[in-house]
């Protein structure tokens, strides 16, 4: 099939720690004491005020008590001990916890300030839009299909190191495909799903194994779907909703590697939506374009219980499509931005919106400062959400970036080359790569860039 690349934008309408426990290393300090008293925390501090994404702090601690523990990784401290953290990835807490027998804990809690520096720095160039992009367990990156300007839709599979900045070719799918899903199980592997193929074959799925490559077949899905939205179900399925003129469901059974049409369908075709699965298993279905000119119900919820569909009551002022959609550490969802659909032009919108799973209705936040449609979007430790990009009021692609959080925002530095349909993945030491996309005319932005 030929390259389905998308037209330029302007015509659009068509389309922790950073380290794991044995990373902490104790220093400098014997055994705690027995107490005469309840056990006390003396000192409990870091050595600098704040940090940079990927420096280590060093910990001193002092207290009475006959033993200790630092969390959130449970590994027990010695009194005056120096503990040395590993890379730091984003702003964390700590606590330290001493005890003595037959004696009340004592607690004390330290918040670490960890900053991004606030810069981009050139990795290797790569072109492709219209893929997926997908961090794998030891914090590399695989980049899926998607356009790569060669004229038909690419089939490869690529291996993005975040320690070189390099690129490496490691497997290809079975055909070349594009504005596609990819799901990262439990196990690693990962599901391909929907989108445009090369291939007048039926609409198959792929698993791909994160480590090599190799692709296998996944299945064969009930109905052709593009500008849909997937996640993983809390039962370990796959669920596939809307889509172009798609108002129905269906999952994929890790199992069998089958897939089965659901018969409860929502309330009217989505393309362009958001899933966000909630704490207690069911999923957020928000936002997205639809052919319905009155009627429209802005959000529904799906209950894998009972597999069914479930309008959200209440209007909201706007539709929106191609929002980001993020879920908070209080299982809140938040909307920030994407375009208010049915408008003769492309309108950015600035608002956010607040999903309380508890109640089941929408709130409003602080608006974005700048409205943004087109962006990605990563969510870093402390609720704090990172826009990138994308199209703004008077910018057919933006160079732009901003940073969200409960209603406080900053301005980032801007990028290295504005862009519109990329993406942006979190790496395991805190930062963020961003690859491929589109420029304003339409053509390929091959700068790949790291934030830190």
């Amino acid at each position: 099939m030929t390259d389905l690349h998308p037209a330029p934008l302007l015509p659009r309408r068509g389309l922790l720690f950073g380290a794991a426990a044995s990373t902490f290393l104790a220093a400098c300090g014997g055994g705690g004491s027995e107490p005469d008293g309840d056990p006390t925390i003396h000192e409990f501090s870091a050595d600098k005020g704040s940090y940079f994404i990927g420096e280590r702090a060093r910990i001193m601690v002092r207290y009475a008590g006959a033993s200790a523990r630092l969390e959130p990784l449970g590994e027990e401290v010695a009194n005056g001990a120096l503990v040395t953290t590993g890379p730091l990835s984003g702003r964390q807490r700590l606590r330290l916890v001493v005890q003595a027998p037959g004696r009340p804990s004592a607690s004390r809690d330290l918040w670490l300030d960890v900053r991004f520096r606030d810069r981009w720095q050139a990795a290797e160039d790569f072109t492709a839009t219209c893929h997926a992009a997908v961090t794998t367990a030891d914090g590399q990156v695989l980049v899926i299909g998607g356009s790569r300007g060669l004229g038909i839709l690419s089939d490869g599979i690529d291996r993005f190191d975040a320690a070189s900045g390099r690129f490496q070719r490691i497997g290809t799918l079975a055909t070349g495909r594009s504005n596609h899903s990819a799901l990262r199980l439990p196990d690693g592997r990962i599901l391909v799903c929907g989108g445009v193929t090369s291939t007048p074959e039926a609409p198959f799925a792929e698993l791909l194994d994160e480590s090599n490559g190799a692709s296998q077949r996944a299945g064969v899905m009930v109905e052709p779907r593009t500008r849909h939205a997937a996640a993983w179900l809390g039962d370990g399925r796959a669920l596939v909703v809307g889509g172009f003129r798609r108002n129905s469901a269906e999952v994929w059974d890790p199992a069998r590697r089958t897939w089965q049409r659901l018969a409860s369908r929502m309330a009217h075709d989505r393309e362009y939506h958001s899933l966000t699965e909630l704490a207690d298993g069911r999923v957020l279905v928000a936002g997205g374009d639809s052919t319905v000119q009155s009627g429209y119900v802005f959000a529904e919820l799906f209950d894998p219980r009972t597999d069914t569909f479930t309008p959200l009551p209440g209007g909201l002022p706007e539709r929106r499509q191609l929002h980001a959609a993020h879920r908070r550490a209080d299982h809140s969802v938040l909307l920030l931005g994407g375009e208010r659909t049915g408008a003769a032009e492309i309108e950015p919108l600035a608002s956010v919106l607040r999903f309380d799973p508890a109640t089941d209705r929408f709130t409003a936040e602080p608006a974005l400062a700048i409205p943004r449609t087109l962006m990605a979007s990563v969510r870093v430790p402390g609720d704090e959400v990172v826009l990138i990009g994308g199209q703004t009021p008077g910018e057919l692609v933006s160079g732009s970036a901003a940073a969200w959080r409960a209603g406080e925002q900053r301005a980032l530095a801007p990028l290295p080359g504005a862009r519109a349909w990329h993406t942006a993945n979190r790496l395991p030491d805190g930062r963020i790569v961003v690859i491929g996309g589109d420029d304003a005319r339409g053509g390929y932005v091959s700068r790949t860039v790291v934030y830190d």
